[in-house]
């Protein structure tokens, strides 16, 4: 009887689903390992995808994730100081197009002044042309009588 008891555990432990103590805590010290090792995939594909679409700001936390994950990672090391000078780049454009765009709206208002002062030059020049005819008529009037 004693041979079937040992025959009945040995069945049970192979068709049991949950795996023995020591086999779980065998597993979960290897995804802590891959944890702490080794960069999800998903991880590299968002930053993959960040950097293909020059969303700099996104691939510079996601390199950064990396780094937490691996920090010995050469790609992610190097591809860092290239995220954060394009980055820099944006924003020293962003600020000359600000600078531009502003120096733009200020052209535009001096030419819109100019371009009322001649305006005005021509109102009073037209001004002084129905002045002239009016006195040339008031000659012509002066002459006949």
């Amino acid at each position: 009887m004693h041979l079937g008891c040992r025959h009945e555990l040995q069945t049970l432990s192979e068709s049991d689903p949950n795996p023995p103590v020591e086999q779980r805590e065998e597993e979960e010290s290897e995804e802590n390992e891959t944890a702490e090792g080794h960069v999800p995939l998903e991880l590299f594909a968002e930053f993959l995808d960040a950097v293909m679409t020059k969303n700099y700001q996104l691939a510079k936390k996601l390199c950064q994730m990396i780094l937490i994950y691996e920090p010995k990672n050469s790609e992610a090391k190097s591809f860092l100081p290239l995220i954060e000078e394009k980055l820099l780049i944006e924003k020293s454009s962003d600020n000359n197009n600000d600078e531009s765009a502003e120096s733009d709206t200020s052209d535009e208002e001096e030419e819109e002044d100019s371009s009322d002062d001649e305006d005005t030059d021509d109102n009073e020049s037209s001004d002084s042309c129905d002045t002239d005819e009016e006195s040339t008529d008031s000659t012509d009037d002066t002459s006949s009588s």
